[in-house]
């Protein structure tokens, strides 16, 4: 006799909203201008998704934060902060990424890209 095994129904996550550190949604993928020494604060947070997806930062294709909280609202924020900007950060590209554990697929922010005031 066949072994069924029933996996739990899982919910998509939505698209990831990006937010700068004023708490605006960012419509543009170039931020900034930023001083040399700025701070640059990005908040990535997708509502749904069940299990829970994990949301993190990336900096030109590499790991750069992956803490995140759920919020009392129910979605899942991750706040990256990258301290210290300097000249060398001109053109860098952040990427937020959510990924199910469950489906492992990927949702993706577009490409925000640093604009440091020389």
């Amino acid at each position: 006799m066949p072994t069924f095994v029933l996996s739990p129904p899982t919910v998509p996550p939505e698209k990831p909203l990006v937010r700068g550190a004023d708490g605006r949604e960012l419509l543009d993928y170039e931020i900034g201008p930023f001083e040399v020494d700025q701070d640059l604060q990005l908040d990535c947070e997708v509502a749904g998704g069940d299990p829970a997806p994990k949301v993190t930062w990336w900096r030109g294709g590499a790991l750069f934060d992956s803490s995140h909280e759920v919020t009392r609202r129910g979605t899942v924020r991750n706040r990256m902060v990258y301290r210290g900007l300097s000249r060398e950060d001109l053109g860098a590209k952040f990427v937020c990424q959510v990924v199910q554990q469950i489906n492992k697929k990927n949702k993706r922010s577009p490409f925000f890209t640093v604009f440091v005031r020389h």
